[in-house]
């Protein structure tokens, strides 16, 4: 049987990847990004046409404050049992 799992990759601006998280389903990674900045106002969240790479940029209160930049890519991974 085969299926897929797939990971969250955040991008810096660097070019570095880091995996964030590896989810079931493409729908609970894309919840995943968007819960990842719950403690921001999401000013802004583009997303390619597959629904693969996104760019956000979050406007976070307080002594943090000011408007970050973030980018996540999806990648789908087969699983073979």
């Amino acid at each position: 049987m085969e299926k897929a799992n797939y990971a969250v990759l955040y991008h810096d601006v660097r070019g570095h990847r880091e995996l964030r998280e590896v989810c079931a389903s493409p729908e609970g990674a894309e919840k995943y990004i968007i819960n990842a900045h719950a403690d921001a106002s999401v000013v802004q969240i583009e997303w390619d046409s597959g629904h693969t790479y996104c760019s956000m940029r979050a406007r976070y209160p307080g002594s943090r404050g000011g408007v970050e930049m973030f980018f996540y890519s999806i990648q789908a991974h087969k699983v073979i049992d």
